[in-house]
């Protein structure tokens, strides 16, 4: 499916389910990316979507959780914060709540930052989500180095992020198994690959 088609696809199944939320988030994320670029090239667009759209496709119809999706990375990357998004966009205080969550800054501890989704399902679901899209995408994009890094942070918080919640969150908990094993096959598959090239070469 292309990425033209996945947005289409979203934004009817935003009218078509009467999530307003979503349908409100899904513009203002297209207006706020408008001209950022993936470290691959791609559209920064094409990110929060297929989020949006792994979610939707797991069976979570919650419009909050979805419009959060969309919003994830909006006050990280977009010289945006979240007082904006509350009066200007008149985006709901638990949508902005959540996307401060999700968001980093040059002064976040990686320890405090997971601990704090860790008693919110709404979060934990964004960003297992978040997750499983950039591992997904990474090779081509980040040195083997990078990836490497970014493996260990994954088995460190991310995967211990969704234990918790679904011991938590038993409402979702197929689908953040489903997450889970997508993001530790993904990491085992790449960690294989840069073995093997590594051996390859000495």
């Amino acid at each position: 499916m292309s990425f033209g088609t996945e947005f289409a696809w979203l934004k009817g199944y935003a009218k078509g389910s009467k999530l307003e939320n979503l349908l409100s988030c899904l513009y203002l994320a297209e207006k706020l990316h408008d001209g950022q670029k993936r470290k691959n090239g791609e559209p920064y667009l094409i990110h929060p979507v297929r989020v949006t759209c792994a979610l939707a496709s797991l069976g979570i119809t919650d419009d909050s959780i979805l419009a959060t999706a969309m919003l994830h990375d909006v006050i990280e990357d977009c010289n945006i914060v979240a007082s904006q998004l509350r009066l200007v966009y008149r985006i709901s205080e638990q949508i902005v709540n959540n996307v401060q969550i999700l968001s980093k800054n040059e002064y976040t501890v990686d320890e405090q930052y997971f601990k704090t989704m860790e008693d919110s399902p709404q979060c934990t679901l964004v960003k297992l989500a978040d997750r499983c899209n950039n591992v997904s995408t990474m090779v081509g994009a980040f040195t083997n180095e990078k990836m490497i890094s970014y493996i260990e942070e994954t088995r460190r918080f991310i995967i211990p992020l969704a234990k918790i919640g679904r011991k938590k969150f038993p409402q979702y908990t197929d689908q953040i198994y489903y997450m889970k094993y997508h993001l530790e096959s993904i990491c085992d598959t790449i960690e294989g690959l840069i073995g093997d090239k590594n051996n390859e070469s000495n």
